[in-house]
């Protein structure tokens, strides 16, 4: 029999022998392999914890600028941009990392070993290792490198992060069947088509240039894709998948989220502020399956129709055998045509940006190859072929341009940097210079392009651009061999790539010259090289416009809050720093422009990248549970006195498809005719507004108030309002004065501190989510009665000409369906706030300027005065004025110009630039980025009130614009600008022009006395809302 305390003593008493025995065995392996295990390359010493991952993500910039003239040479012409106007373009690539390491690479060799925080990694800048490694051991070799934030947000079932196995090969062979070198051939006859309008655009507008190259890349992507014809950027499947890239480069870029760093933090909510990266994830999944669903529903759609053009996904789910393709083969197919545009388009634009650059730099090796075309195409036409276009098939018969092109791959080449990772175990037998050295498993391993392609032993004179290199004897390698990629990971696309590069760039050269730009005294600008970070170089790396500085924290937030109107502390900051100035609030960049010409430019000519709107936490909450809605703004903006003014779907609908539907519906309604329609009725509230004033003139603000509101909700409704005891009106006020609550960035902590809108609303910190609850209640009920009254009034045979009733009975008699309904609800709701406000506010101001200049007030009455006994006399007397004659009144319609510029309804207009930086924007013959997805405001109150432009701007003089040249009508900048203009600008100018002119044709407007019977004369007071 066994006891346990005899085993126990047992163990104690063997227990210190056994794990000496252990350690010894443990010490003498670790020994014995060492011994046995090769050494890990050299490399440069490195810090304790971070390695050498401070020092690789150090930023440096390489920029290009670029500027042309306007040059001719028989019928080659480019302009790439007007004279004395410099333009300036960047072209961003992978980071000054690359730069960094081959600072390693000559300090310790071709192959060495760097440290990024625990974990090592390889960076190979020898072609014959890279060979060895990438080619002969691509089974080893062929994974690649995921971080966190791929693996977040769905980017590791990409092609692109694909790691090496069966499906990765059925992946690849699909795509082999479709781009092979045969297969690319089909594809050459609309590439050349699209190149043919890059050709056009740039003839047309050469400043924009940049643009064109970037339309040019995502227009061949997408049709090679899915044989859809793209005509702008502001295609919604472009915008798409701009904004998928983007979502792509914040991912991928390992220095841009602790995540990545820290992997734990997968696990946080998204609501923590330290956790901004779970909001980005959200973002960005969205976005994927947006690029990747919808494009390819419009192929399907166009093969059931029988109208599908041929393109990569056209031609797999038809194949030529006929067999089926099930839902698995489906989503695989649409999952590769997802990478098409990252794949084709950023390549594309990267080399071309590059050419621009050589061209500019190297004039002689641009004349040298239009010389060898010239010839060509003078040889091919005598002998009776002459050709509007060349194409791959004429690269043989032109080898100085076939060597530019791949000079152009090696002197700035596409991906400084691959990336590959090593498969699941070591590989202890890599051998250079006689030395055998040690890859781990899973280790990042770089193959060094930059320092490949700059090797002054292999390229003499690495940093000229040299296509002669490749002419002689014995050529240097060919730069196509490393730009896409080696082995297994070698890019798929590179026959259809190489082909858009071709076309794009010998037509350019036959076509247009390139030339540096003139600086004021005639001299040349010589462009600088500048190049900074991503993988591949699509982006500029332009400098933000100047601002005033901030604090740290809460930027320029308290200097703005703290002004008695805001926008006369931005327009100060305007007066400093010029007409394009960066300010910023907490986190958040904005931006102000001043100047009538880079409005234009941006909102206008750039509107595809400039009609979204900005929107805080408070409005976000405020619609939550609600349908998605836009409407309309008479003045669709900031401003000051009384309430916003914005109708609050307006503001936070960004521009896209619905924004178009509903802007649509309401042209139909309220366009310049049909707002003819509209006069009686505004006429008859004007009556009734000079009969209130007559029987008590004291409250003759709260009856302009009655009037406009009266005018407005007649306008949509038909209803007529007799007080503002109506609860038409208490609902509307009530929704307004909400609404302009929620729009005040400063007013509530939520707008701050995001994560706050969480919290319940029974909780003290909480008194923004019962405003959300009042807020919401208000809003239900100024949607739903009015158009329930409407509803009646058609049932019954008894309603009045109105917006809402229009849009119910079609005059085709169609029927309308419940979800037109909900809309035309939606865009009715919104007349309020569009039109009482604005037309409130610009009375008012009437009011006010008559008082301080009776001199105006005077002149305008003997006019009017002049001409209604004219008209008495012609035998047409009239009881009533309209806007047909304004054209007999010039100094009265002067006067509402200038009405509109004194004291203008919306002093700053918002917008806020779309998914993609814009790099070329040009103030002051200086070039500047607006990042995506900030807010740009239009500083109107500066441009009316700049005295290089209006004489004594702060003095309300109509007689400015009765010269002979007047100054700019103040009308273009009132209502808005581009996609975002006021739709409904017909009837409040129609509303404005009846009440002010018949005001003046009934009245006299004078100061107000004090009890001793002097006269007081008012002050011009303006409150620090949105609407004056």
């Amino acid at each position: 029999m066994v006891h346990i305390s005899d085993v126990s003593i047992m163990n104690n008493q063997a227990l210190p022998p056994a794990l000496a025995l252990v350690a010894v065995a443990a010490i003498t392996h670790l020994w014995y392999r060492s011994r046995r295990t090769p050494p890990l390359p050299p490399g440069p010493s490195s810090h304790w914890f971070f390695g050498n991952a401070l020092e690789a993500s150090t930023p440096a910039t390489y920029s290009a600028k670029f500027a042309g003239h306007k040059h001719l040479k028989r019928s080659r012409v480019l302009v790439l941009i007007k004279n004395d106007r410099e333009v300036a373009i960047t072209i961003a690539r992978a980071p000054a990392f690359y730069h960094k390491i081959t600072e390693y690479t000559d300090q310790h060799g071709p192959f060495i070993t760097i440290r990024l925080l625990q974990r090592y990694a390889f960076v190979i800048s020898d072609p014959q290792l890279v060979t060895e490694l990438f080619e002969k051991r691509a089974a080893n070799y062929s994974d690649k490198e995921e971080n966190e934030m791929v693996k977040l947000t769905g980017w590791s079932t990409d092609l692109v992060f694909f790691q090496y196995g069966p499906q990765f090969r059925r992946y690849r062979a699909i795509l082999n069947r479709a781009t092979n070198n045969r297969a690319a051939q089909d594809y050459i006859p609309l590439q050349q088509h699209e190149v043919k309008k890059l050709i056009k655009r740039i003839a047309e507008d050469p400043e924009r240039f940049l643009d064109h190259i970037r339309l040019l890349a995502a227009s061949i992507a997408i049709r090679i894709a899915y044989g859809y014809q793209v005509k702008s950027f502001e295609d919604p499947f472009v915008t798409t998948a701009e904004r998928h890239m983007q979502g792509f480069g914040d991912c991928t870029q390992p220095w841009n989220w602790m995540v990545n760093v820290f992997t734990p933090l997968r696990y946080l909510p998204d609501w923590l502020p330290i956790a901004p990266f779970q909001r980005r994830v959200k973002e960005v999944k969205d976005i994927i399956l947006a690029h990747r669903e919808k494009p390819f529903a419009y192929v399907q759609e166009q093969i059931a129709a029988g109208t599908a053009e041929r393109s990569f996904v056209a031609k797999l789910l038809q194949p030529e055998d006929g067999s089926f393709i099930d839902d698995e083969m489906k989503e695989e197919i649409k999952s590769i045509a997802g990478t098409f545009y990252g794949g084709g388009a950023d390549t594309t634009v990267s080399i071309i940006q590059s050419f621009f650059l050589a061209m500019v730099l190297y004039p002689e090796a641009q004349a040298k190859s239009q010389k060898e075309i010239d010839s060509y195409l003078l040889k091919q036409a005598e002998a009776g072929k002459p050709r509007t276009i060349l194409d791959p098939g004429d690269r043989p018969s032109l080898p100085y341009t076939s060597a530019l092109v791949r000079e152009l791959q090696r002197w700035h080449p596409i991906a400084p940097v691959i990336f590959h990772r090593s498969g699941p175990h070591d590989d202890n037998n890599v051998i250079y210079e006689g030395k055998t050295y040690r890859i781990p498993a899973r280790s990042l391993v770089m193959c060094n392009i930059w320092k490949m392609t700059h090797d002054p032993a292999v390229y003499e004179n690495p940093d000229r651009f040299v296509p002669e290199r490749y002419l002689v004897e014995n050529p240097p390698p060919d730069p196509e061999n490393y730009t896409f990629g080696f082995g297994r990971r070698a890019c798929p696309g590179i026959h259809i790539a190489q082909q858009s590069m071709w076309i794009s760039l010998s037509n350019i050269l036959a076509n247009f010259t390139v030339t540096k730009s003139k600086g004021e005294n005639g001299e040349d600008i010589t462009p600088e090289e500048l190049y900074d970070g991503g993988f591949i170089m699509t982006r500029n790396s332009v400098p933000l416009p100047p601002g005033p500085k901030g604090h740290w924290l809460l930027g320029n937030a308290l200097e703005i809050a703290k002004a008695a109107v805001w926008y006369h502390k931005i327009t100060e900051y305007t007066d400093q720093y010029g007409p394009l100035v960066k300010i910023r609030l907490a986190h958040q960049l904005m931006f102000v422009v001043s100047d009538p010409e880079l409005i234009t430019e941006l909102f206008e000519k750039r509107s595809a990248n400039y009609s979204d709107r900005d929107e805080n936490e408070m409005t976000r909450l405020y619609v939550i549970g609600t349908k998605p809605s836009i409407s309309i703004s008479f003045a669709d903006h900031y401003h000051t006195t009384g309430r916003t003014g914005w109708d609050h779907e307006i503001v936070l609908s960004q521009y896209g498809p619905q924004l178009k539907r509903y802007r649509t519906m309401l042209n139909r309604a309220i366009n310049n005719r049909a707002a003819q329609d509209y006069i009686p009725s505004q006429q008859s509230e004007v009556r009734k507004l000079m009969k209130r004033l007559v029987e008590n003139p004291e409250r003759f603000l709260d009856h302009i108030r009655l009037m406009t509101a009266s005018t407005v909700i007649r306008t949509a409704y038909g209803y007529k309002i007799k007080s503002f005891e109506d609860p038409f009106i208490k609902a509307a006020e009530e929704h307004i004065k909400g609404f302009d609550d929620c729009v005040q960035p400063w007013k509530w902590a939520v707008n701050v501190v995001t994560p706050l809108r969480y919290l319940p609303d029974w909780l003290l910190i909480a008194p923004f989510q019962r405003r959300v609850k009042e807020i919401k209640g208000a809003m239900k009920t100024h949607r739903e009665k009015p158009f329930a009254y409407v509803q009646e009034q058609i049932t019954a045979g008894t309603a009045e000409e109105s917006f809402t009733a229009k849009l119910l009975q079609p005059e085709d008699g169609s029927e309308v369906d419940e979800s037109v309904k909900e809309e035309i609800k939606l865009v009715a709701g919104a007349f309020y706030a569009a039109g009482s406000d604005t037309s409130s506010s610009i009375i008012q101001s009437f009011f006010l300027a008559m008082t301080l200049y009776p001199e105006v007030q005077a002149r305008a009455q003997k006019e009017i005065d002049l001409y209604l006994r004219q008209q008495a006399e012609a035998g047409t007397a009239q009881t009533m004025l309209g806007p047909e004659d304004q054209s007999n009144l010039p100094y009265t319609s002067a006067v509402m110009h200038e009405l509109h510029r004194w004291h203008p309804v919306a002093p700053v207009f918002p917008h806020r630039s779309g998914p993609h930086d814009d790099n070329n924007v040009v103030s002051r013959g200086k070039v500047y980025r607006i990042p995506a997805r900030t807010t740009v405001l239009a500083n109107v109150w500066k441009i009316m009130h700049n005295p290089a432009v209006y004489e004594q701007p702060d003095r309300f003089m109509p007689e400015r614009y009765l010269v002979a040249n007047p100054p700019p009508d103040p009308e273009n900048y009132t209502f808005g600008f581009g996609r975002r203009i006021c739709p409904g600008l017909h009837i409040a100018q129609q509303l404005i022009w009846i009440s002010i002119s018949n005001l003046l044709a009934n009245f006299t407007i004078t100061k107000s006395k004090d009890t001793n019977g002097s006269e007081i004369t008012p002050e011009e007071l303006y409150s620090n809302t949105a609407i004056m």
